[in-house]
C-alpha cells in the first residue's frame, strides 16, 4: 500500500515548497554552525564541513532555480546532508546533534517515494548505526571537542539543533497536511459533481430519469401505508417554442418549469425530468383535492411566466395517478402518460407556417 503522502498528493508546487523548507533550514543551520565553530575552534574539520555544505546548498539552490528541477535537487541535497553531514555532526557533538539524525530519517521518509524511500532509509539507518557505534568505540574526538568548547557551549548547540530540526519538521508537516486537506476538498467537490451528474438533469434543476426510476423502485414497497402520487407534466408546445423563439428560449422554459414545480411541492415531493419536455413529480400526498390544487398552482405560475417571457401561452398537459402499496412502477408510469396524452388532445393545436427565414410563426 502506497504512502498516503506519495505521488498522488505531491505536485510540482509541493516539491518546490518542500525543497525551500529543507533548503532554508539547512542553510541557516550550516551558517550558524560554521560561524560558531570559527569562534570556538577556528578552522577545524567540523568548521570546514559546515562551510562546504553551505556552499553545496547554495550551488544546489542556484541550479534548482535555473533548471526548475526541484525534485532532483532535493533528492541529491537531502541524501548528501543526511548521509554525510548529519552523521559527522553526531560523531563530533554526539547527543547534542542527535536531533539531526532524527531529521535525516524524517526527511527521507517525506521526500523519497516508493522503492527509493526504502533504499534511502535503509542506507541512512545503516550509516547512523555505524556512526553511533564508532562514537562509542572512539570517544577521543568527542572528548577533545567538549574540553575545548565546554559543557555550556555543547548544551547551547544541542538546543539550537533541536530548534532547527523541530522547525523543519513542523513546517513540512504543516505543508503536507495543508496539501492533503486541499486534495481531500478537491475529491469531495469532485464527488459532489459526480453525484450531481448521476442524480440531476444536466439542463434543469430537476432530478434525472435514472434517479427517478431508482427512487420509485425503492419507494414502491416502502410507502405501504401512506402511498404516493405520480404526476406527469408534458410541455406539448416545446417544439413550437424551439422553432419560433429558438432553442435557447426552449431551454429557459424547461429550466423555469422545473423551478416552478419544485417551488410548488415545498418539501412535499420531488421533481425529475423524465424525457425531453416531460417532467414527473412524485407527491407524498394521496388526497385528490390537494393534488389538484398543487397542479393548478403550477399551471397558473407557468402561464404567468410564459406571458411575461414572450407574451404567449405555452400549453402543458398532465396526467395523475395515486399509488398505493406494492404498486408497479412501469404500470403507473404508463397510466400517467396515457392520461397526459388524453389531456393533450383536448388542447388547441398549433399550425406552423415556414417563412423566408426558415423560421415558423403561429
Amino acid at each position: 500500500m502506497e504512502d498516503i503522502f506519495d505521488k498522488e498528493y505531491y505536485s510540482d508546487n509541493t516539491t518546490q515548497k518542500l525543497y525551500l523548507i529543507f533548503d532554508l533550514t539547512a542553510l541557516i543551520a550550516n551558517i550558524i554552525g560554521a560561524v560558531s565553530n570559527v569562534f570556538i575552534f577556528g578552522l577545524s574539520v567540523t568548521t570546514i564541513v559546515c562551510i562546504a555544505f553551505t556552499v553545496l546548498i547554495l550551488i544546489a539552490t542556484i541550479l534548482a532555480r535555473i533548471t526548475k528541477k526541484y525534485d532532483i535537487a532535493i533528492y541529491i541535497m537531502a541524501f548528501l546532508i543526511a548521509a554525510i553531514e548529519f552523521p559527522f555532526l553526531y560523531f563530533s557533538y554526539r547527543i547534542s546533534s542527535i536531533s539531526y539524525l532524527v531529521l535525516g530519517i524524517y526527511a527521507a521518509s517525506i521526500i523519497y517515494k516508493g522503492r527509493g524511500k526504502i533504499a534511502v532509509l535503509s542506507i541512512l539507518i545503516a550509516i547512523y548505526v555505524i556512526t553511533i557505534a564508532a562514537g562509542f568505540i572512539y570517544p577521543q574526538y568527542y572528548e577533545s571537542i567538549i574540553n575545548e568548547a565546554g559543557n555550556v557551549a555543547m548544551i547551547i548547540s544541542g538546543i539550537v539543533c533541536a530548534i532547527i530540526a523541530s522547525i523543519s519538521m513542523g513546517l513540512t508537516i504543516n505543508l503536507l497536511i495543508y496539501n492533503y486537506t486541499n486534495k481531500s476538498n478537491e475529491y469531495i467537490e469532485l464527488n459532489k459533481r459526480l453525484e450531481r451528474m448521476n442524480h440531476y438533469d444536466s439542463l434543469t434543476p430537476a432530478y434525472n430519469r435514472k434517479f427517478l426510476m431508482d427512487y420509485l423502485q425503492t419507494n414502491c414497497n416502502v410507502r405501504t401505508n401512506n402511498g404516493l402520487s405520480i404526476v406527469l407534466f408534458d410541455i406539448v408546445d416545446l417544439g413550437y417554442i424551439n422553432i419560433k423563439y429558438g432553442y435557447s428560449i426552449g431551454d429557459q422554459v424547461l429550466a423555469q418549469f422545473a423551478d416552478i414545480v419544485f417551488a410548488a411541492l415545498k418539501g412535499r415531493g420531488i421533481v425529475a425530468r423524465y424525457d425531453g419536455q416531460k417532467f414527473v413529480a412524485i407527491l407524498y400526498i394521496t388526497i385528490q383535492d390537494e393534488i389538484n390544487k398543487i397542479i393548478s398552482g403550477i399551471l397558473e405560475d407557468f402561464k404567468k411566466y410564459c406571458e411575461k417571457l414572450k407574451n404567449d401561452k405555452f400549453n402543458v398537459s398532465y396526467g395523475v395517478t395515486i399509488c398505493r402499496s406494492n404498486f408497479s412502477v412501469d404500470d403507473e408510469l404508463k397510466i400517467v402518460y396515457a392520461r397526459s396524452c388524453d389531456y393533450a388532445r383536448k388542447l388547441p393545436h398549433r399550425v406552423y407556417n415556414e417563412d423566408e427565414f426558415n423560421r415558423y410563426d403561429d
